[in-house]
Formats: structure tokens, sequence, C-alpha cells
């Protein structure tokens, strides 16, 4: 519902005329047949640092283990003195901050535009389902299929035809593992570590 309420102001105050953002690093690499441009490997470290950095704050942070707690179980993180409501703004905070990051990123390499993040945030939910709630590695992970598919299919076929395989590959790793490839189902470790 933010999506399109941020989407719907965007259009009403700017218009729908496309923008663009210079391009901050010129310039590419012939590695293995395929040109690579440093712009798009600079935005891939960036996000390679982003992602780790991530990791760091859920593992190793109070917040962190706070947040992992809040969404295992909320009302036992309650009990334990944590309080809900301000890791659920950490967590938006944290989010947006991401998603503003993303976005300044990928302005370089798509033309701006209000609706620029519907797409992304529908390919967003099926890295996110596809790797399993909660899991950095299974975003990552579950971010790299994805890609390999956009990537190849869009090149073999047609990008129609890669959205959908990617939507068959999800539904075909749900079939068998339902929690998606990293993730768990809430409340699981807990019932293993009582049996």
């Amino acid at each position: 519902a933010l999506i399109f309420i941020i989407s719907s102001a965007g259009i009403i105050a700017f218009g729908a005329v496309i923008r663009g953002i210079s391009s901050f690093v010129t310039g590419q690499i012939r590695i293995a047949g395929a040109e690579w441009t440093y712009e798009r490997m600079v935005i891939a470290g960036i996000s390679l640092v982003l992602i780790i950095g991530l990791w760091l704050l859920l593992q190793k942070t109070k917040v962190g283990l706070a947040m992992r707690a809040v969404a295992e179980d909320p009302e036992t993180a309650s009990l334990q003195g944590i309080n809900n409501r301000r890791i659920h703004w950490v967590a938006m905070g944290l989010g947006s901050a991401l998603s503003a990051m993303a976005g300044s990123l990928m302005g370089t390499l798509l033309f701006i535009v209000p609706s620029m993040g519907f797409l992304a945030t529908i390919k967003a939910f099926m890295i996110v389902i596809m790797g399993g709630l909660g899991s950095v590695p299974g975003a990552l992970v579950g971010g790299f299929i994805l890609g390999f598919i956009d990537s190849f299919l869009t090149t073999l076929a047609t990008s129609e035809m890669a959205y959908i395989i990617g939507f068959i590959v999800i539904f075909v790793i749900l079939v068998f593992k339902p929690s998606g490839l990293f993730g768990q189902i809430p409340g699981d470790g807990l019932s293993r570590s009582r049996a």
C-alpha cells in the first residue's frame, strides 16, 4: 500500500516524466567473452558490502538478535523485555534505508519514474520467498538464481518467458521445501530443542 501511495504522490508531484541519473563510473572490461561495465561492478560491490553488513547486524548485534526473536515469536520476545513496537520501527527504518540505497544504485542503470519500484518489489518478494523468510544467505542465493534465470532466458527467449520460469522455479522449490531454500518454519527450532 505504501508503494502505491508513494508512486501516486510522485506522479502527482513530478508527473510521469522519465528521468535518469548520469553514470558515476564509465568504461567496461571484457571477461570470458562478456562485457562488464565498471558501473555494474561497482554497484555489485556496494551491494555485496550492504548484504554482509545486514547479515552481521542480524547475527552479531543485540538489535539483530532482538529482531530475530520478534520475528520468531513476538510474545516470548516481549516477555524477555524486548520492545516489539520499537523493533518493528527499527526494521521498517532499516528496510526503508536499504530500499533507498537500492533505488539510488539502480537509478543509474534504469530510467527513473515514480512507478519504477513496482517490478523490483515483485522480484524482491520472489527472492525472499525462494530463499526463505528471514534468511540473508537465502535472499542472496535466491537473487542469484532469479538473476541467472532472467539473464539467461531473456537472452534465449523473452523477458515474459523468464518471468514465468521464475515463478515455476519458486513453485517447485516450495513444493519440496515449503519454508524456502534456507528458511525455517516458525517455531520449528523451538520444538526440536524441546524434543
